[in-house]
């Protein structure tokens, strides 16, 4: 369970005041982090058009954010328990704030491709720190709750951004989907910097640059290629490099991990067979989610003939239903393990985002969007409930952090195949759900199964 030498509940009462001033300042910075990975795309044409971008380098403002935040979470998340979770929070929050301004003023390119990596590294702070900080700021059988309603907050900014980001680009503006995180994150690091939980970290050794450098090589090549690999052609040379670059990463993190005396990744939450299952089926939930997020405004205009604000109004209602599905995980939570949970989320958001192309209706159609939505939302939060429940002692940022890394780089893939027609995105991303969460049951009943078999011995 997460620990922290600051952690204390005084008697003067404002431990919980303290816990709310922590919650708030993820929520708020979770959902600017979740807004901009989403909201961009629909501004992408208005920001090539005005800046006069070429098409690849135009792709790059999406790419840079989210190869910078995928490859860091782990050592951003690391970087919170040794010098505290509140201070790493409140840098990412600031850098995060920053870097928006400077992607709102940018002028050219090159610049907003900078301040796009700037608001990456700032994310890669703000996820896995702020997780931490809310669990160190409640007591045991309140994190999962408080956990859920922060993740709540998110889920709306995931399944709103795409409609929001091409509102706001075209009532004020591209800058504006930049803009629009100041007042948050302002508020966000008022509170992040007032709350007098996670101030000190363990004060140990710091992992060494080596296996930062090598971990965040092999996530950036792993996410290069899911970004560019159709593009580029799987069987092309460029593809070959950056796939060796992603070996050669790896294999130097497992030399650095072997002979540094401070792990980048505790061992002991390797050798979790339980929550390695469950990030097998979170980063499949979130391959699916990601899918489904770009796959259905084209199946709601172009197959069924819906005009952008029908669309947008129709998916407002599952986006509620994501938004909802945090708290509900939260409390679905509590000090239970929630793999059983995860894997029932994980199948029926699946088993729902396959059929929905099959809809006979619209009425059906709306129903069975809340299903995929509150089935995703639910398994996204129990994903990162469960990283938080798994986490050893001192690695309350390290756990959610190699999380986060996980669903981010499975995103990145769910991003990838929703380029084709819409009920293929969608069958195809429906499908990892349905596998992954299958393949976890039959392993949990082979375990269980030899379990049985010894005890009976």
């Amino acid at each position: 369970m997460p620990t922290d030498s600051t952690a204390r509940t005084p008697a003067n009462g404002r431990a919980p005041r303290d816990g709310r001033r922590a919650s708030l300042a993820f929520a708020l910075g979770a959902f600017c982090v979740q807004f901009d990975s989403f909201a961009l795309n629909p501004a992408l044409p208005t920001i090539g058009a005005d800046l006069n971008l070429s098409a690849p380098l135009l792709s790059w403002t999406v790419a840079v954010y989210l190869l910078a935040c995928g490859s860091l979470m782990v050592a951003g998340g690391r970087l919170g328990d040794t010098v505290g979770h509140r201070r790493a929070l409140a840098a990412g929050l600031a850098l995060f704030g920053g870097a928006s301004l400077l992607c709102g003023a940018s002028t050219a390119g090159w610049a907003l491709v900078a301040a796009r990596a700037l608001q990456g590294v700032g994310a890669a702070l703000v996820m896995p720190c702020g997780l931490a900080l809310v669990a160190l700021a409640h007591p045991e059988g309140e994190r999962s709750r408080a956990t859920g309603r922060a993740l709540g907050v998110a889920g709306l900014a995931t399944a709103l951004g795409p409609p929001l980001g091409g509102l706001l680009a075209d009532a004020a503006g591209w800058r504006w989907v930049f803009l629009v995180n100041a007042p948050p994150l302002a508020l966000a690091l008022l509170c992040a910097l007032r709350a007098r939980v996670g101030g000190r970290g363990d004060g140990g050794a710091r992992p060494g640059a080596v296996g930062v450098a090598a971990l965040a090589g092999a996530a950036g090549a792993v996410m290069l290629l899911a970004e560019r690999g159709a593009a580029w052609g799987w069987t092309s040379p460029r593809t070959a490099l950056v796939a060796a670059v992603a070996l050669l990463s790896a294999a130097v993190l497992w030399r650095a991990e072997r002979r540094s005396a401070v792990a980048l990744v505790p061992a002991a939450l390797l050798r979790d067979r339980g929550y390695l299952l469950g990030l097998l089926a979170g980063a499949a939930a979130n391959a699916t989610t990601v899918g489904w997020l770009f796959a259905v405004p084209p199946l709601l205009q172009g197959v069924w003939g819906l005009g952008p604000g029908w669309a947008g109004t129709l998916f407002a209602v599952p986006a509620v239903a994501m938004a909802l599905a945090g708290p509900v995980a939260g409390r679905l939570a509590g000090d239970r393990p929630v793999l059983s949970p995860l894997l029932f989320a994980t199948g029926a958001g699946g088993l729902a985002v396959a059929t929905l192309p099959a809809a006979p209706g619209p009425v059906v159609l709306a129903g069975m969007l809340v299903c995929c939505g509150a089935a995703l939302g639910l398994a996204g939060a129990l994903t990162l409930v469960a990283a938080q429940q798994a986490a050893p002692a001192g690695a309350a940022g390290s756990a959610p952090g190699l999380t986060k890394t996980a669903v981010t780089l499975a995103g990145a893939f769910g991003a990838a195949a929703s380029a084709g027609p819409p009920q293929e995105a969608l069958l195809l991303s429906g499908t990892w759900s349905l596998v992954a969460a299958l393949a976890v049951t039959v392993a949990l009943a082979v375990r269980a199964g030899r379990r049985r078999g010894e005890r009976a011995r």
